[in-house]
């Protein structure tokens, strides 16, 4: 019976999860771009059904002082969200160079040590009596 059902195991895998995180992430602001756009356009289109920027009669301070707020409240959302992102992804890289930092040194310390070590060998040859380094 499970395997029937290993597929759909497979998709809630980990490993699936990091194999494809482009493709997770591509998706996910894919989603949110379409979802703000919708979002604005029906907010401009109700807005537009209730009155008009562009005539000839008074402006109302309120109704535009609405739309200036919700402009910048969701370009502010946006860029706060965008920026940590980045901060995020800035940290993972950084964590994974530190690692590769550490290996790299421990690889040429133990390196050094070996050279250090191979250079006080001293060696007597027992049947001629040469000294050898």
């Amino acid at each position: 019976m499970i395997k029937y059902f290993q597929p759909f195991l497979d998709w809630y895998n980990e490993t699936w999860i990091v194999r494809n995180s482009v493709l997770i992430w591509r998706m996910v602001a894919i989603i949110m771009m379409v979802g703000g756009l919708l979002s604005i356009g029906y907010y401009l289109y109700d807005l537009h059904n209730e009155y008009a920027v562009f005539t000839d009669g008074p402006i109302d301070v309120t109704k535009t002082g609405a739309v200036g707020d919700f402009i910048a409240g969701t370009i502010g959302t946006i860029f706060s969200l965008a920026g940590f992102i980045i901060v995020y992804l800035t940290y993972k890289d950084q964590v994974k160079s530190n690692e590769k930092d550490k290996i790299e040194q421990r690889f040429f310390t133990l390196l050094q040590i070996h050279v250090d070590n191979s250079n006080n060998i001293n060696y007597q040859n027992p049947y001629n009596g040469n000294n050898s380094n």
